[in-house]
């Protein structure tokens, strides 16, 4: 049996079931008569890079984490969904991995780079749109430099790998996951574990090493998400956050905490008006301007034209649901309303805002603002638009020199920072 697959661009998503990458492993496995079904469990449970890129480093990761977890926490393989045959999968892929890599492709054989000092921070070939779109795949793909904190390490991605495969086994959507070939990260989960996954990369760096050894993972799951109850104080204000993250994941999952339902704005009071993908709810309680970013005129500097709310007022109960959920920013689905701001019912101030800066800065790179996709920008195309608009700003801003603005280039400002 052989299977046929299209070929992929490596600009955009492919839903594994086309995907080369998946396809010809696949195949391979099929050849070596090891069981498909496993192969597709595995790769549905880590939300799997459509180009599986790192694999067999991943698995040899996996290897390592399923080994010191069942062996500290006393638990059955079973435990993770996973079975015996996941491992003969595993190990197979590992020790295939030159021959596989030249059928998958060289994407498939990456390894993170070995860092030259503790201190520097560790490379994860993952990091960037696969990071975004498969965020424990990403996280199981660091590792702790420190021999003295590497066991450690491995435990707490295995607290992690086991709230995902529980919650997401209940959920049985693995036919969802393969045939999902949309450009937003894919949620097969109640709520993402995007936020929980980057704790787990961080804590695998030299500077957060003290946080790690505090942490009570050699503790079985349901204990370990208890002790996360309190935790420990640093000073980075963004790890913080991130630590709460970790700590509302595994909480949800353990049954701790209740997973946070979404709530869309269609259809409740709002009107009932038209939703663009990509956008927030364009109807009445919106008002919006379109101004021009850059010089229409100009081929090199012309961003298009951009539409921009300027004030809103949603029903009050909606917005204070909104403000105080427990959401983090890649949770919300495109029917989301995700603004607030001034309202004389509610008392709440702040202009247009979401309920976090980070919302904000996602929906306005995320959604389309502009006329292309930042998630898809090579980093010279990045460094080549902040110069750009370094270049604008110092142009129409120049320090110490008080002057008059216009409102035209107050908003241009405003849709740069």
């Amino acid at each position: 049996m052989t299977l046929g697959y299209m070929s992929q661009s490596t600009n955009s998503h492919t839903r594994p079931s086309l995907s080369t990458a998946h396809l010809s492993l696949y195949n391979e496995v099929i050849k070596a008569g090891l069981d498909i079904e496993i192969l597709r469990d595995l790769l549905w449970l880590l939300n799997a890079h459509d180009e599986l890129v790192a694999f067999p480093f991943i698995c040899q990761n996996l290897i390592e984490i399923l080994s010191v977890s069942t062996r500290q926490w006393d638990i059955p393989l079973s435990s993770f969904h996973l079975q015996y045959e996941t491992i003969k999968l595993l190990e197979w892929v590992t020790t295939e991995e030159p021959r596989l890599t030249l059928i998958v492709g060289p994407k498939f054989g990456r390894k993170p780079k070995s860092p030259k000092t503790p201190e520097e921070k560790p490379d994860n070939p993952v990091v960037g749109r696969g990071a975004t779109r498969h965020p424990t795949y990403s996280a199981l793909c660091n590792s702790q430099a420190s021999d003295l904190l590497k066991v450690k390490f491995r435990l707490l991605q295995g607290h992690l790998l086991f709230a995902q495969a529980n919650e997401l086994h209940s959920q049985k959507n693995r036919d969802e996951y393969e045939n999902y070939g949309g450009q937003a990260p894919w949620k097969g989960l109640p709520n993402s574990p995007s936020v929980a996954c980057l704790a787990v990369r961080e804590l695998s760096e030299h500077r957060f090493a003290e946080v790690l050894l505090s942490l009570a993972v050699e503790q079985p799951p349901q204990l370990f998400a208890q002790s996360l109850v309190s935790l420990p104080t640093v000073d980075d204000s963004d790890f913080q956050e991130h630590l709460k993250g970790l700590r509302s994941f595994l909480q949800k999952a353990a049954g701790i905490r209740d997973w946070v339902s979404r709530q869309s704005s269609g259809g409740n009071g709002w009107g009932g008006s038209n939703h663009i993908h990509g956008h927030v709810e364009i109807s009445k309680q919106l008002f919006q301007d379109e101004i021009a970013v850059g010089d229409l005129d100009d081929l090199d500097s012309n961003w298009g034209r951009i539409v921009q709310v300027t004030s809103i007022s949603p029903i009050s109960e909606v917005q204070l649901s909104l403000l105080s959920s427990d959401l983090s920013p890649d949770e919300f689905d495109t029917h989301d309303l995700l603004l607030s701001g001034d309202d004389e019912q509610t008392g709440l101030s702040g202009g247009i805002s979401a309920n976090t800066g980070a919302q904000m800065r996602h929906v306005l790179m995320a959604n389309q603002l502009l006329p292309w996709n930042y998630q898809q920008l090579s980093i010279s195309e990045v460094s080549e638009a902040l110069s750009t608009c370094a270049n604008w700003v110092n142009d129409h801003f120049p320090k110490n020199q008080p002057q008059q603005y216009d409102d035209a280039d107050i908003k241009k400002l405003e849709a740069i920072c």
